[in-house]
């Protein structure tokens, strides 16, 4: 007698359910550029002092529509240019503000980018880590950028 699976989930979950990845072709080449409409939600610190995270959703119809993903930048000084695209991207005014050190350090409301329209930007790239980490070698698709509202390219859609 063949087994029968009763799962975990409710039948609104299954019915809704699909892969947190953006749609691409498995015969892109690594490297190929992905370019979705997006809302950005509340950023909050990623790791603390570190890394500031920027969860998104994709807006625009299709089959990505709802899907959530989050874009990590770098907050030291060899980092912090992704951080100041990001920014520019959502048209957010950096205030530059003087600390106990006696320099100014730059400063943003997190408010000021919660709920901004942009374009995310999905590259594609290999799973390179190993079978022990987890890797399976497979293609998939990372947010790797944020640009203005507007900036996505004609011929891609």
């Amino acid at each position: 007698m063949c087994p029968t699976f009763s799962l975990p989930v409710d039948d609104a979950t299954y019915e809704k359910s699909g892969s947190k990845f953006i749609t691409f072709n498995e015969s892109d080449k690594i490297g190929t550029l992905y370019y979705r409409d997006i809302e950005v939600d509340m950023p909050d610190w990623d790791n603390q002092g570190v890394s500031i995270k920027f969860p998104v959703r994709i807006t625009e119809k299709g089959a990505d529509a709802g899907k959530e993903a989050k874009l990590s930048a770098g907050v030291s000084e060899t980092a912090v240019w992704k951080l100041k695209d990001i920014l520019k991207a959502f048209g957010v005014e950096v205030k530059m503000v003087k600390k106990a050190d006696g320099a100014k350090h730059p400063e943003f409301e997190a408010e000021e980018v919660a709920g901004k329209a942009a374009v995310g930007v999905w590259v594609l790239r290999m799973d390179e880590r190993t079978p022990e980490e987890g890797g399976k070698g497979a293609k998939y698709p990372k947010l790797e950028s944020i640009l203005p509202p507007g900036s996505k390219p004609k011929s891609v859609v």
